[in-house]
């Protein structure tokens, strides 16, 4: 039977704000597209069935195939070629230990041990021996310890998400928006989520570059993920001044 190939999907990935963004059916949509990564599926674009081959994998026709891409890839998911974008920050060569224990059988092969006889014999593997951390996941420890201590020390990852997210000419003091951002009593994916949105489609963040959007300690403390997102429109403002315009228009055509 052949080896079953495996992934790495981190805990944290149910609080992903890219994640979050998309639809129930493109979450699966993307862990499918990991499957695939992971079986070496994606490596093979060159494959004239490529495209085809992900449709049936995927569950869908070959035509919804593309909306499917364009979707994963509008939130930074995945890339043109269907590769997971990051895919190798949190996958690593030693994950598929098959040729690790190999060697190291091998390797116990040509140095045998007498144990209290004269009879040769191989030590059991142990789970520390077939495990070995090895280069790339020594570094992978380092830079999550690192990570963690900068965490522990500053910002929660989330609220560095928030940051991001909020324009940066609008930002203010970091430190008292952090201050507000931990009194909130909310869904703080939500409210990252909310305001990746707003920043495309909220004139308050568009018209005139968004210089009346608040500083982000007051849009925290004023709960201001609660208010009703205003679109802009096409039309521009309904005014008064637009209203008799419009009627000094329709009486010259009378």
């Amino acid at each position: 039977m052949s080896e079953l190939r495996w992934f790495r999907l981190h805990t944290n990935s149910i609080d992903n704000v890219k994640l979050r963004m998309l639809a129930f059916e493109d979450r699966w949509h993307y862990i499918a597209i990991c499957c695939l990564k992971a079986e070496g599926l994606l490596d093979k674009s060159d494959d004239k069935n490529f495209s085809r081959m992900i449709a049936i994998k995927l569950g869908v026709q070959a035509l919804d195939l593309e909306e499917v891409k364009r979707r994963l890839m509008d939130v930074g998911l995945i890339d043109d070629l269907f590769q997971p974008v990051g895919w190798s920050k949190h996958q690593y060569l030693s994950d598929n230990s098959a040729e690790r224990v190999r060697k190291h059988r091998a390797g116990k092969k040509e140095t045998p041990v007498k144990r209290f006889s004269n009879v040769t014999v191989t030590p059991p593997e142990t789970e520390t021996e077939t495990d070995t951390e090895t280069e790339t996941e020594v570094k992978h420890s380092v830079e999550v310890s690192t990570a963690s201590e900068k965490k522990n020390a500053g910002y929660s990852i989330e609220f560095e998400q928030f940051w991001k997210a909020y324009p940066s000419d609008r930002r203010g003091s970091k430190k008292r928006a952090y201050i507000e951002w931990r009194k909130v009593n909310a869904d703080k994916g939500l409210i990252i989520g909310d305001m990746l949105q707003r920043t495309c489609s909220d004139r308050l963040f568009i018209d005139d570059g968004g210089k009346f959007v608040p500083h982000a300690e007051r849009w925290l403390s004023g709960e201001r993920w609660e208010s009703g997102i205003r679109p802009v429109s096409q039309y521009g403002d309904i005014t008064d001044s637009n209203i008799e315009t419009a009627k000094q228009w329709l009486r010259s055509q009378s």
